[in-house]
C-alpha cells in the first residue's frame, strides 16, 4: 500500500530534502510565501531576499521541485517503516 500524502505535505517534504534548509529557514519561507508550494515556485531573487538564504541555496530550492524521485524515495522509506 503506497503512502498517500497531500500536495502540501509533499511540498514540505521537498523543501526538507534540500541540503541547508532546516526548521528556521523553512519557517521563514512559509512566513514569506504562505506555503511550501509558493516557496518552490519563487524566483531566485525572491528566495534570496530571505535572511541567511544564499543565492546558491535559492537555486537548490528551485531545482528541488524538479527532483520528484527524491520525494518518492522518502515516501517509500516511510511506508516501509
Amino acid at each position: 500500500m503506497a503512502v498517500t500524502v497531500s500536495a502540501e505535505v509533499r511540498d514540505l517534504l521537498t523543501l526538507s530534502l534540500v541540503p541547508g534548509i532546516g526548521p528556521r529557514l523553512t519557517a521563514a519561507l512559509l512566513e514569506r510565501f504562505g506555503s511550501a508550494a509558493a516557496a518552490l515556485q519563487a524566483s531566485v531573487a525572491e528566495l534570496s531576499a530571505i535572511p541567511f538564504l544564499t543565492p546558491r541555496l535559492a537555486e537548490s530550492i528551485q531545482q528541488a521541485s524538479k527532483r520528484s524521485e527524491a520525494v518518492a524515495a522518502e515516501l517509500d522509506r516511510m511506508e516501509r517503516h
